[in-house]
């Protein structure tokens, strides 16, 4: 199966966001939680109780940032993009930081996407970051 390209895991509404990940909604004690929409977990979620993405995959985005094995680096992305490397960049040959990708049950819902990346010290340990497993 082919991705339409959806900003977020089956929608490009950030409204019906709620019913594919788990963020920082009404639930989460964070300023900057999103007051309209309701996934029903203050916390993590068990696996499995949100709707799949278009591929049918469920529980992609939120819940737990995943680590990546990908170096960071802010801007490698775009520097790929400028020489023409435009398909799944490694990351930079040499750096300390990963990738943490699709945001978790506490941070906001522009972060529930695979493009959304950030950096961090593979030492680093918190609350909501762990990694996704694949079953079929």
């Amino acid at each position: 199966k082919k991705s339409r390209g959806y900003k977020y895991a089956e929608t490009d509404n950030d409204d019906k966001l709620y019913r594919y990940a788990n963020f920082c909604d009404v639930n989460c004690g964070q300023s900057w939680k999103e007051e309209s929409q309701n996934d029903g977990y203050s916390y993590s979620s068990p696996v499995g109780k949100f709707l799949p993405n278009e591929l049918g995959l469920c529980d992609m985005s939120g819940n737990v940032w995943e680590w990546c094995n990908d170096r960071y680096s802010k801007n490698y992305y775009q520097e790929c993009a400028n020489k023409g490397v435009v398909r799944n960049p490694q990351g930079p040959d040499k750096g300390s930081y990963r990738v943490g990708r699709s945001g978790s049950w506490n941070s906001s819902a522009r972060h529930c996407r695979s493009a959304y990346r950030s950096g961090w010290n593979p030492d680093s340990r918190d609350y909501d970051v762990g990694f996704r497993l694949a079953h079929s």
